[in-house]
């Protein structure tokens, strides 16, 4: 389900009874993050993460696709252990990309009571306390706070799948021409060793035959070496 779709499936509900644990779990496993404002003093987050957080007054908070960010809480006893250093290292992690959400109680530009204010994509929903505006809420799709990956790493990927695919390129290209070379060899030795030039040239025949590089009988030099060896040996020039 969307965010769009999810907040218009809140929208207009009673203060109390946001969202039932049927929709939790809808929003947990599309990816959603539903968040409103509870009491004088909380905010309530559904969906990929569950948690309270303490908003008196009105609260900042940060969010990646994980759900909220915050500071870890870590008892110091004389040194850090490898647990503390992997609990700070994906804390500072998260925090590089998490985005700040601002949940505002009774703020002056809004007719609502609670409100939130985010750079963030969402779609927004009213909670209403006895027909009173209560509480504007947001959805936000976790798909939106995933990183971007950026360029330079797209270039990067690319660059090494070409690389990639000239080393076998050149890996095949090598090996036809190393075959190539010992096929003229043993042609050598066949003329000057073996049964002669026409057994020789039987090396050279299969060689060519094989993938189907024997010259048409069709050709315009197929009667003159020398001509066409002119009109098809590539030019790499000097």
């Amino acid at each position: 389900m969307t965010k769009e779709e999810f907040a218009a499936l809140l929208n207009g509900r009673d203060y109390g009874d946001e969202i039932a644990h049927a929709e939790e779990k809808l929003a947990r496993e599309s990816g959603l993050l539903v968040i409103v404002g509870s009491s004088d003093d909380l905010v309530e987050i559904y969906g990929v993460e569950r948690e309270e957080l303490g908003a008196y007054e009105g609260l900042q908070f940060s969010v990646d696709a994980k759900g909220t960010v915050r500071r870890p809480n870590i008892e110091w006893e004389g040194e850090i252990t490898d647990e503390d250093e992997e609990t700070l290292a994906t804390y500072f992690q998260r925090k590089q990309v998490a985005k700040p959400i601002q949940a505002r109680w009774c703020a002056d530009d809004s007719e609502w009571t609670w409100s939130f204010k985010t750079d963030i994509p969402h779609s927004t929903f009213d909670i209403v306390d006895e027909g009173e505006k209560f509480c504007r809420g947001i959805v936000i799709d976790t798909k939106d706070l995933l990183p971007p990956i950026a360029e330079s790493d797209n270039e990067l990927t690319h660059t090494k799948a070409a690389i990639a695919k000239l080393e076998k390129n050149l890996l095949q290209l090598g090996r036809i021409a190393d075959r190539n070379i010992v096929t003229m060899q043993a042609t050598w030795i066949e003329w000057k060793n073996g049964k002669g030039a026409e057994a020789a040239l039987e090396w050279i025949e299969n060689t060519l035959d094989g993938p189907g590089l024997i010259p048409s009988v069709n050709d315009e030099h197929y009667t003159d070496a020398q001509k066409y060896f002119d009109a098809n040996a590539p030019d790499y020039g000097t």
